[in-house]
């Protein structure tokens, strides 16, 4: 029989289950990232808030200029992402 002192059994007890539970904190902000990347590679569609004109950006920035009137729209998610910017 294996022989082992309270704190190292309190130690293990504790230290696993929290090892674990960052492994799976890690692989889900990854993951997260990684759907959030492919999402930022595909084009942008704009809605000038002057014209209405409509049209793809794929820049990813978080202002546009509207190709029809020469007007700058920010992107609607910008706040989200940004609250500090308002």
């Amino acid at each position: 029989m294996i022989e082992i002192e309270l704190s190292t059994a309190l130690f293990l007890f504790t230290a696993f289950p929290l090892l674990v539970l960052f492994i799976a904190w890690i692989s889900i902000d990854f993951r997260n990232r990684k759907k959030k990347s492919d999402r930022t590679k595909e084009p942008q569609i704009w809605s000038c808030s002057i014209c209405t004109h409509v049209y793809v950006d794929s820049k990813h920035s978080d202002i546009s200029q509207c190709p029809e009137c020469g007007s700058y729209n920010k992107r609607e998610d910008a706040d989200l992402e940004n609250p500090r910017d308002v």
